[in-house]
């Protein structure tokens, strides 16, 4: 079975939190959390609060965060909060108040009106991991106050191209004067499919680490580097010559920047 790489790699970690605008705490049960690899929900009283990133996030590309929240028994009159930060350093002071010391505030308010929340928010960033959190609060007059805290870390990160790349020499030793079928394969980590790529190169080193033959893909599968869809083979054939001994290196370098490095024993 081919494996898929992702490109990228989500991490939810939930927190949740409870105010209190009086002089007295309240005695309330821990909220309720569900989780999946890419969407986090954390339920406490009223209030539901959910984040979800994508599966993959391209470097300098845009990408959604979606977040939703609602406090159950209000109506479009209750006031809410909600805020989404970035890389926040954040704790809660004696009144259990959200106070950040770094971080970079992307969207949100102190004063909502209703009692939902629905956002989506478009965000590009290079290559590196952030930090989200989401911030959906209760400000109900005469009411306690209470928040729900829902934190996410997405990797963004070049997506993983090629998967599965392998050789399928009829063997690793050759005598020298002959014709070796240099022959391999490679599969798309997204779609599983067969990678038919016409930007492909493949270089063959001697044992000194000096280029001695090399192809390129030219439509031509006599002289360049034969592609067959068809059983999801590459193929090229190297005419070694007679002083040609040793173990020889052979490397694939794919038009994504991946490589694939096999030898060969010419004897």
């Amino acid at each position: 079975m081919r494996s898929s790489v992702p490109c990228l790699v989500a991490t939810l970690v939930i927190l949740a939190l409870t105010f209190a605008c009086g002089p007295e705490s309240l005695s309330v049960p821990s909220p309720a959390v569900t989780r999946s690899p890419l969407t986090a929900t954390a339920t406490y009283l009223d209030a539901t609060a959910t984040i979800s990133v994508p599966d993959q996030a391209e470097p300098d590309t845009q990408f959604p965060i979606t977040l939703s929240g609602i406090l159950a028994n209000g109506t479009s009159w209750t006031v809410s909060a909600w805020y989404l930060w970035e890389n926040a350093a954040w704790s809660y002071d004696n009144n259990h108040m959200v106070q950040v010391s770094s971080g970079t505030l992307i969207a949100g308010t102190g004063f909502n009106w209703g009692n939902l929340v629905n956002r989506t928010i478009l965000l590009t960033r290079p290559t590196g991991t952030y930090t989200y959190t989401f911030v959906l609060g209760s400000r109900v007059t005469h009411h306690a106050w209470y928040d729900l805290a829902v934190d996410t870390t997405l990797e963004v990160a070049p997506q993983q191209v090629v998967c599965d790349a392998v050789f399928s020499l009829p063997g690793q030793r050759f005598r020298a004067g002959r014709v070796v079928p240099v022959k391999f394969t490679a599969f798309e980590c997204a779609t599983g499919q067969f990678l038919h790529d016409e930007g492909i190169a493949v270089g063959v080193y001697d044992p000194g680490g000096a280029l001695v033959a090399s192809w390129s893909y030219t439509g031509n599968p006599h002289t360049g580097v034969a592609i067959d869809d068809l059983n999801a083979q590459y193929q090229v054939n190297w005419q070694t010559s007679g002083d040609q001994v040793g173990l020889f290196t052979v490397v694939v370098t794919f038009s994504a920047g991946d490589q694939l490095t096999g030898t060969v024993l010419l004897e």
